[in-house]
């Protein structure tokens, strides 16, 4: 990954970092049959009304150490390996099934945020198999929220730019996730329809100290509002 005709030197810490990435691996393999994975739910919160507007599915790992893994302990894994792929259908069915008994206990709806890897995106049928666990939840496709990262659309913008266009015709909503991290991100949020923008954590966590972050969170916010797009605050 560093390039060719260089030296690399070999150390403990290199062979610890390896050994504990195939060990996750090999221990993500068994986790769903095993029952050790479990959706969490985090609130996405009005910050002029203080009513919580929609609520985030996050993966979290009961590993076998006792250890409970959040969702960058194991997702680079998952997505090397192509689990991601069987992670995020389970994800997807696992919330829509949550948002289906929380209307049926007569709780208030409100949107599902859920993450798709770029591995995700980029698979076919993506469209289908979402229209295919809203119908068979019964859910209103404007109660799911996509959440896709920049690396998710850089590879193929054409064909990414369609497969948003047939998932807004069907009512889901989309979310640009970590925007401010990439390289591109104010020229694909032109060339995509995108119903909200979610500024990276990076940018929020020193506000309002940090000038610069200032700066760049009111840029943002600015374009997002001019765009007729929401604007989320990690």
């Amino acid at each position: 990954e560093e390039g060719r005709d260089r030296i690399a030197i070999f150390n403990a810490e290199l062979r610890a970092s390896v050994t504990e990435r195939l060990t996750i691996e090999a221990q993500l393999r068994p986790a769903l049959e095993r029952g050790e994975l479990e959706v969490w739910y985090q609130p996405e919160v009005d910050l002029r009304t203080r009513e919580i507007t929609a609520v985030e599915a996050l993966v979290r790992w009961h590993h076998p150490s006792g250890e409970l893994f959040t969702a960058d302990r194991f997702i680079e894994a998952a997505e090397e390996t192509g689990l991601i792929i069987v992670i995020g259908d389970w994800v997807l069915r696992t919330a829509c099934s949550d948002m289906k008994r929380w209307a049926a206990q007569g709780l208030p709806r409100v949107p599902m945020a859920i993450n798709l890897s770029a591995r995700q995106f980029g698979r076919e049928g993506l469209a289908d198999t979402i229209a295919d666990a809203l119908r068979e939840y019964a859910l209103d496709a404007s109660q799911l929220e996509l959440e896709i990262t920049e690396s998710a659309v850089m590879d193929n913008a054409e064909r990414a730019a369609a497969v948003l266009e047939r998932l807004h015709a069907m009512g889901v909503r989309v979310a640009l996730d970590d925007f401010g991290t990439g390289f591109s991100s104010f020229a694909y949020l032109k060339h995509l329809q995108a119903d909200a923008v979610k500024i990276d954590g990076l940018f929020i966590r020193d506000l309002p100290s940090d000038f610069d972050n200032q700066i760049f969170v009111k840029a943002i916010v600015a374009v997002a509002r001019g765009m007729r797009e929401l604007t989320i605050a990690e």
